[in-house]
C-alpha cells in the first residue's frame, strides 16, 4: 500500500504516479486535487485499487486514460465534470466509487435528460450501488426517476415532500423496499401508480387518504422477497369508506398510527387478510387484545411480549372504555389481531370477562393469563378452545365446571396452583370430578410429581396419581391404606419414594411389589415389619429398592427370591441380630 503526501500545489505528475505504482497493491492517493494526463495513464496500467478521492475534477483525457484500469476506483471528491468526463467514466468496467451527494445534485438536475452522459453515470452508479440511501433528495426528475425505476434492491427516498405523476409513473417499476415517508400528499393518479409497485411502500407521511387513492392501494401486492408490505402508519383518522376499500388489500398493513376507530370501520379491517399493525394508544379496541397484538415491528415477524404496566399507566380506565365498547366489530377486529399474533402476554390483567375469553379462544399461540386469579365456567370454556401453551399461574379459584373444561384444552397448561392445592380442594369438594381429572391431566405431564409434604393419602387420589408416568414422591405419608397401594402398584414407570414413617401392611406391601418399573425408595427411619420386608425383597421387575437410614433391620428380611434381583441399596442403616454380615452377604 502505498500513500504519498503532495506538495504544493498538490498535483498527481507523472513522475510520482510512476514511483507509487512500484510494488505496491493499492494506492491511496487522496493528497491530490489535481492530476496530469500523463499521470492517468500510468495509472492505467496499475491493477489494485486507487483512492483519488482529493480530486475535485478531472479532464476528459485523463478521465479517457483511467479507462483501462482495474481494481476499483475512488473519485469521490468529484463536485463538478462535463458531461463529457461523465459519459468516460460510465465506461469504467470496475467499481467506481463516487459521493452520494453529487450523484443526488445529478438525480435534481431539472435538465438531467440534455445530459446523456450525467444520466449513463448515474445509471452506473446505481447499478452498482445495491441498496440505496438517497434521503437527501428533495426533488426527482423525471428521468431520474426513470433510473431508479429500474432498481430491485431497496431505495430510501424519504426525503421527498412531493412526487408528481410522472416521478410515481416510473417508480412503480421499481421492485424492493421503497421508501417515501416524507410524502405529505399522494394525488389519486400517482397511488394508481404506486399500486402496481412489488415491493415494499412505505408511505408512513400520509396523515389521510382519499376514497379513490384507497381504492387503488388495495390493490397494491408486495410481490418482491423482501418482507414487509404497506406502510401507512402517518393516518390518524380513518374514515368508514378508506376502511372498506383498504380492507381489500391483501398483506401486511401498518396503521399504528390510527387513534380512534369506529365499529364499521374496524369491521372492514377484521377481515384484512395479512398481518394487521395498529397502536396500543387505540382506544376503541379491547385494550389487552390491543396492547398485546398491535405492537409489531414493521421490520419483521418476531415473537413478543409485552407487559401492560410496563407499557401504560392508565391500564384501568383502558380497561374499562374497552368492555364499553363491546360491538362486533371492534371485537371481530380483536379476533383478526389475535389470531396473526405469536405470543400474548398479558400478567396485569386480575380478570377477564367471558366475551373477552370467547376473543381470546381463537388465538393460536402462546397465551399468558398469569395474573387471573379466577375463571368463570364460561370463560374457561372459550378458553379451552385456545391452541398452544397457557399460563395461568395465579389461578386459585377454580369450579368443578371450570375444571372439566380446562382439561379439554389441547396444549400445555402452567399453573401457580400446586398439585396439593388441587388435591386438598378436591377433599373439600369430593364430588368435583373436574378437578381429579384435572389433577390426573397435570401429573400424567409430569416427570416429577412431590408430593413429600402429603401425609395422608385417600384411596381417590391414589387412584389419581396411578396416571403418573415419572417419579412420584410420598415420602410424607405416615399410611398407606392396602387399596392406595393396589392403586400405586399399578404404576407402570417412575421411581416411588415412600421415605417417610409410611406404615405398610403385609397386604399394601404385597400390591406394591406387583410394579413392573422403576424403584421404589424406602429411606425412613423406623422399623419396617418384618413380614412387609419380606415382601418388599421379593419385588421382580423392580430396577432397585433403596432403604436408607433404616434402623433395626435384619437383613435377610430384605433376600430376593427372584432368578434376577434387582439392586438393593442399603444406606446408614443399622443391622441388628448375630448373622447380620452373613445375611447381607447372601441378599
Amino acid at each position: 500500500m502505498c500513500q504519498l503526501e503532495a506538495s504544493s500545489p498538490k498535483l498527481l505528475t507523472s513522475r510520482i504516479a510512476a514511483e507509487a505504482i512500484e510494488a505496491n497493491k493499492e494506492l491511496h492517493l487522496s493528497a491530490f486535487q489535481h492530476i496530469e494526463d500523463s499521470a492517468a495513464d500510468i495509472l492505467s496500467n496499475f491493477e489494485g485499487w486507487i483512492d483519488l478521492s482529493g480530486l475535485s475534477s478531472l479532464s476528459e483525457t485523463a478521465a479517457e486514460n483511467l479507462l483501462d484500469h482495474r481494481g476499483g476506483l475512488c473519485l469521490s471528491g468529484l463536485s463538478s465534470i462535463s458531461d463529457a468526463v461523465a459519459e468516460s467514466l460510465s465506461r469504467y468496467l470496475d467499481f467506481l466509487i463516487l459521493s452520494d451527494r453529487y450523484v443526488e445534485t445529478i438525480l435534481m438536475m431539472e435538465e438531467l435528460d440534455c445530459c446523456p452522459g450525467l444520466i449513463a453515470l448515474a445509471a452506473k452508479w446505481i447499478s452498482q450501488s445495491g441498496d440505496l440511501d438517497l434521503s437527501g433528495l428533495t426533488g426527482l426528475s423525471k428521468c431520474a426517476a426513470d433510473l431508479l425505476g429500474e432498481m430491485k434492491e431497496s431505495l430510501d427516498l424519504s426525503g421527498l415532500g412531493n412526487l408528481s405523476d410522472t416521478a410515481a409513473e416510473s417508480l412503480s417499476r421499481h421492485q424492493g423496499p421503497l421508501d417515501l415517508s416524507g410524502l405529505r400528499s399522494l394525488s389519486d393518479a400517482a397511488a394508481a401508480s404506486l399500486s402496481r409497485h412489488q415491493g415494499p411502500l412505505d408511505l408512513s407521511g400520509l396523515t389521510s387518504l382519499s376514497d379513490s387513492a384507497a381504492e387503488s392501494l388495495s390493490r397494491y401486492r408486495n410481490l418482491s422477497p423482501f418482507p414487509g408490505g404497506l406502510d401507512l402508519s402517518g393516518i390518524k383518522n380513518l374514515p368508514d369508506s378508506v376502511a372498506a376499500s383498504l380492507c381489500r388489500y391483501r398483506g401486511w398493513l401498518d396503521l399504528s398510527g390510527l387513534m380512534s376507530l369506529s365499529d364499521s370501520a374496524a369491521m372492514s379491517l377484521s377481515r384484512h387478510e395479512g398481518d394487521l399493525v395498529l397502536s396500543d394508544r387505540l382506544d376503541c379496541v379491547p385494550a389487552f387484545l390491543a396492547l398485546a397484538s398491535f405492537m409489531q415491528s414493521r421490520k419483521g415477524y418476531q415473537p413478543f411480549c409485552l407487559s401492560i404496566f410496563e407499557s401504560l399507566g392508565n391500564f384501568t380506565d383502558y380497561l374499562a372504555l374497552a368492555r364499553e365498547k363491546s360491538s362486533s366489530g371492534y371485537f371481530a377486529l380483536s379476533e383478526k389481531l389475535i389470531s396473526q399474533t405469536l405470543s400474548i402476554t398479558l400478567p396485569g390483567m386480575r380478570e377477564i370477562a367471558d366475551l373477552e375469553a370467547e376473543c381470546l379462544g381463537y388465538y393460536r399461540g402462546r397465551l399468558d393469563l398469569s395474573g387471573l386469579t379466577s375463571l368463570s365456567d364460561a370463560a374457561a370454556a372459550s378458553l379451552s378452545k385456545h391452541r398452544g401453551k397457557l399460563v395461568l399461574s395465579a389461578l386459585s379459584n377454580l369450579s368443578a365446571s371450570a375444571a372439566e373444561n380446562l382439561i379439554k384444552h389441547e396444549g400445555g397448561i402452567v399453573f401457580k396452583t400446586t398439585i396439593k392445592e388441587l388435591i386438598s380442594r378436591f377433599e373439600a369438594l369430593p364430588d368435583s370430578r373436574g378437578l381429579l381429572t384435572l389433577i390426573e391431566k397435570l401429573v400424567s405431564k409430569q416427570s416429577m410429581t412431590d408430593l413429600s409434604d402429603l401425609t395422608d393419602l385417600s384411596d381417590t387420589i391414589a387412584e389419581c396419581l396411578a396416571k403418573s408416568c415419572g417419579e412420584l414422591d410420598l415420602s410424607g405419608l405416615t399410611s398407606l391404606s392396602d387399596a392406595a397401594a393396589v392403586f400405586l402398584g399399578n404404576r407402570q414407570s417412575g421411581q416411588l419414594i415412600l421415605s417417610g414413617k409410611t406404615r405398610l401392611s403385609v397386604s399394601a406391601s404385597e400390591s406394591l411389589v406387583k410394579r413392573s418399573g422403576g424403584g421404589i425408595t424406602l429411606a425412613g427411619r423406623s422399623r419396617r415389619p418384618n413380614t412387609a420386608a419380606v415382601r418388599l425383597g421379593n419385588v421382580e421387575g423392580v430396577d432397585f429398592i433403596l432403604a436408607n437410614r433404616i434402623r433395626r433391620v435384619r437383613p435377610h428380611r430384605f433376600r430376593a427370591n427372584s432368578e434376577d434381583p434387582k439392586s438393593l441399596i442399603l444406606n446408614q442403616c443399622q443391622f441388628e441380630g448375630p448373622t447380620a454380615d452373613s445375611s447381607i452377604d447372601r441378599i
